[in-house]
């Protein structure tokens, strides 16, 4: 009698055009967050991002017309995690949007933006995301 095989926690071995297999796994966890603003992202960090949110000023007699100076308000993002039946779909989605981030310049630092999509790129690749 042989042993029972080893649990691969999900972890798939397929071929490719190679004589090496490649391991395929589930796609990691992601979280559907939304800003105080109502602006929906993805991320794979379980830690909601905070953020500055602005708050109103007022001089010293109450006139809100006289604020002098500015002042926030600490927020956290809301975040939910992605079911696992949706994750593909959704690191496909994050890919789209780095790639997107990349290619129209929609960064302040194209040299994290590059490598942050090449980082997505990687995750949506070694997954078991192609049916």
């Amino acid at each position: 009698m042989e042993p029972p095989p080893p649990d691969t926690h999900g972890t798939v071995l397929v071929e490719v055009d190679s004589d090496v297999p490649v391991e395929r796994r589930p796609p990691p966890p992601l979280f559907a967050c939304r800003t105080w603003e109502r602006e929906d992202y993805l991320t794979d960090s379980e830690v909601p991002a905070e953020r500055c949110a602005a708050m109103r000023t007022t001089g010293l007699g109450g006139d809100p017309t006289r604020g002098a100076g500015a002042a926030c308000m600490v927020v956290v993002d809301a975040c939910q995690p992605v079911p696992e039946a949706d994750r593909c779909a959704r690191w496909e989605e994050l890919l789209q949007a780095s790639e997107a981030t990349v290619q129209f310049a929609r960064s302040d630092d194209p040299v994290a933006a590059r490598a942050e999509l090449e980082r997505v790129r990687a995750i949506v690749e070694r997954n078991r995301c192609d049916g």
